[in-house]
């Protein structure tokens, strides 16, 4: 944990605010999350409670209804917000494709998977 950037420069060098720096190949910033769903979401009570979470509870937190997702509500951090990404990419998959019969998202990057090796 680093304290506040103060510049990124070329070839991957970033300085901090309090004098220091280093070369990374990446930036997290990891600023602590705080819904604010009910701001900005009309009639929400329906897919989320009264402090902004997903009234369904984990695992079956990513799926609300009428094609409204949660993304990142599992409180499981990166992790748990690539596991809501990929349910989501199989539901939309099977609900709106699934008469054309196309692969799944996890077929899909198993058949890209293979074309690279």
């Amino acid at each position: 944990v680093y304290p506040a950037i103060a510049s990124i420069k070329k070839g991957k060098i970033v300085e901090f605010e309090d004098g220091k720096s280093g070369e990374f190949d990446v930036i997290v910033f990891a600023t602590g999350y705080k819904t604010n769903v009910k701001q900005w979401l009309k009639d929400y009570k329906e897919l989320f409670n009264e402090n902004g979470m997903p009234k369904s509870c984990y695992p079956n937190h990513w799926k609300g209804g009428n094609g409204i997702y949660c993304a990142g509500f599992s409180k499981n951090g990166l992790q748990g917000i690539a596991n809501d990404a990929q349910k989501i990419a199989d539901d939309i998959c099977s609900v709106t494709i699934n008469a054309r019969k196309l692969p799944s998202a996890t077929e899909a990057n198993a058949q890209i998977k293979s074309f690279d090796e």
